[in-house]
């Protein structure tokens, strides 16, 4: 019966495992040694020739190329090695005299890993072993090559030895072996899984998430994510967890996400409640829960963001009670859970089961610290709900473990869906957002001048800028340049002094307070400046800023933007422009800045869009989470 109960995930090779989940920087400085780490040969055969992992495209890295043909000499390097693999005769007896050999052997060994000559490398390194003196990186290369071949158990205890011999402060190598033993451990959990050993198992899957020390792990590693699923199911089924039966239309609707950001400057909880509002109010049936299952605290996380601390759960509740209107406010509810460890986590899906759903929509921000998205709640609780995803920002990695993926506009998707169901249907817009009182710094801004407005909140803003080519920044200069009385605010840059400083011509603007660069604001100050601005215009690049969009558009302020954009579903078409054509965007700046017809044009066309979209959006993004529910039945028929 165990078998059965088992996620059918297909197998996965290391090119896939290395190539098909994103790493971190942090990972990547660890494990990235290229004098250290063998490269993934295109064709392997033995032991680790098994089928590529199905969600293949997690990861925007490079698949290996296949060799290309080399010289007949080069051909003979693995013989070649093979020649020196025999140590001299004259075997010195003393470890220090020794030593000269076994730093050969290892030397030798590397390059035999990097052949993908493993049963080799492995020989050499056990000689060297057997013979002495002790070397860490010994059993560092044994390690490596018993993981290439999957052979969990002899690399497990290959890299507990390496960590014994490392110095607590070798903090590259020390981080490289927590990710290895983490990784050794969770395909041993699902080893002992599947013989049925849910002891073992355990002891294995404690080990596993002790040595997480970076949750993100748990987003974006499949051969993490996958055996904790397996473990997490196994052990909900032994509670009696089963596929629910539920109606065609979805009733009892739970948005979930891993952390529910509450802020002044971010416009998450408006796109939260906007859902909820909306779908409550298509039928006096509907309820709607907002849940934060903060499945990061799997493992240790040291702190949170003030705007993702369970004690907002007030704030939300008071927000919902300002914004909603009486007579849906009590069929929309907020639960937040606590889920420490693996054994909270399932805990939290078990109450989340108990809350019998209809469907389940998950929210996904982008991968990282910052990420929304409850991707391990998503991936355990698939096997029992209809599963929909949604996204906060315009882009986000998606995978097979859905049935329907609900998207804004026709954005390009990061991963691969599968059989899952892809709907583009833009989301019921946010409420109307007004300022409580008008900031002392807003008094005192010119009233003559043209404010042209660029918000994005953090470091996205300033890492988009600086990867623009030089051309590309001076064609928006240039807009300036035709307009004296225009100035360009930019707000919600993480480092406001140092944006684009070797770009000559923007630091002159500056210097003439032609640009002006903001950090964060508050939000009343924000407010009135987007209120008041010229033009709301977000560059090629720039995904998020909905939020300020929206505040803009409230108060009648003209919008450009480009596609792939969170602000793009709202405007008309012909005022959303391709990335690659920022002339077009520039030249349509001009215009609207220059002529007050053009102006109100766009003014008047997107409070027809906003206005139509009010009223169609709820129940087209209704219509696709049926659709999710009749998929989600077909794949139950097919089990």
């Amino acid at each position: 019966m165990l078998s059965t109960m088992l996620p059918k995930f297909p197998s996965k090779t290391t090119a896939s495992r290395e190539s098909d989940l994103k790493a971190t920087d942090a990972e990547q400085a660890a494990e990235n040694d290229a004098a250290q780490e063998p490269a993934q040969p295109a064709q392997m055969s033995g032991p680790v020739a098994k089928a590529p992992h199905a969600a293949a495209k997690f990861s925007q890295r490079a698949a290996p190329k296949a060799p290309s043909a080399e010289p007949a000499a080069k051909e003979d390097k693995p013989d070649q090695l093979k020649s020196q693999a025999t140590p001299s005769t004259a075997m010195a007896q003393g470890p220090d005299e020794r030593l000269p050999l076994t730093k050969a052997r290892i030397n030798l060994a590397r390059e035999f890993i990097k052949l993908w000559e493993l049963d080799e490398a492995q020989r050499i390194l056990e000689a060297a072993e057997k013979e002495g003196p002790p070397h860490r990186d010994v059993f560092r290369l044994l390690g490596e090559s018993y993981f290439m071949q999957e052979r969990w158990r002899e690399s497990l205890a290959a890299w507990y030895r390496t960590s014994s011999m490392t110095k607590r402060n070798d903090a590259k190598i020390i981080s490289q072996i927590r990710r290895k033993v983490m990784r050794c451990n969770a395909q041993l959990a699902l080893e002992e899984l599947g013989k049925g050993d849910r002891v073992a198992a355990a002891e294995h899957m404690a080990q596993a998430v002790e040595a997480v020390d970076y949750s993100t792990y748990l987003k974006v590693r499949r051969d993490m994510v996958d055996p904790i699923v397996a473990y997490a199911r196994d052990i909900l089924e032994t509670r009696n967890a089963a596929p629910r039966h539920v109606p065609d239309a979805p009733l009892n609707i739970i948005l979930c996400l891993d952390v529910i950001k509450i802020s002044a400057v971010h416009s998450h909880k408006h796109l939260y409640l906007s859902l909820a509002a909306s779908l409550a109010s298509l039928d006096p049936n509907i309820t709607v829960t907002l849940v934060a299952t903060y499945e990061r605290q799997i493992s240790w996380n040291a702190g949170f963001e003030d705007y993702y601390r369970p004690d907002n759960i007030a704030v939300l509740r008071n927000f919902i009670d300002e914004k909603v209107p009486e007579d849906l406010r009590d069929r929309i509810s907020v639960r937040y859970f606590e889920s420490f460890g693996v054994r909270g986590l399932i805990n939290t899906c078990e109450q989340i089961l108990n809350m019998q759903p209809d469907m389940i929509l998950y929210g996904g921000g982008r991968t990282g610290y910052h990420a929304n998205e409850s991707l391990l709640v998503r991936h355990i609780l698939h096997k029992y709900v209809p599963t929909g995803f949604f996204f906060v920002q315009s882009n986000n990695d998606v995978d097979e473990l859905t049935d329907v993926i609900i998207a804004r506009g026709p954005h390009p998707l990061n991963g691969d869906p599968q059989d899952a169901l892809v709907r583009y249907s833009p989301y019921p817009p946010f409420p109307g957002l007004q300022a409580a009182v008008v900031p002392d710094s807003m008094k005192t801004m010119p009233q003559d001048r043209k404010r042209i407005l660029t918000a994005w909140v953090g470091v996205r803003l300033d890492k988009t800028l600086h990867g623009y080519q030089d051309g590309e920044v001076d064609q928006i200069l240039d807009l300036l340049g035709q307009l004296p009385e225009a100035d360009w605010h930019l707000v919600g840059a993480e480092d406001p002094k140092n944006l684009l400083k070797d770009h000559k011509r923007f630091q002159e603007f500056r210097k003439r307070g032609r640009i002006i660069v903001h950090p964060v604001l508050n939000y009343d100050e924000f407010y009135h400046m987007a209120s008041s601005a010229a033009l709301f215009f977000q560059p090629p690049g720039f995904t998020g800023g909905g939020g300020g969009a929206s505040i803009a558009r409230n108060n009648s302020v003209p919008i450009l933007c480009f596609e792939h954009s969170d602000v793009a579903p709202l405007q008309p078409e012909e005022f959303v422009f391709a990335e690659d054509l920022l002339g077009d965007g520039i030249e349509a700046a001009l215009k609207i800045l220059k002529s007050d017809t053009a102006r109100d044009v766009l003014v008047q066309q997107q409070w027809a869009l906003l206005e139509a979209r009010r009223s169609e959006a709820p129940q087209k993004f209704y219509n696709t989470m049926i659709e999710g529910v009749a998929r989600y039945k077909e794949r139950r028929a097919q089990a």
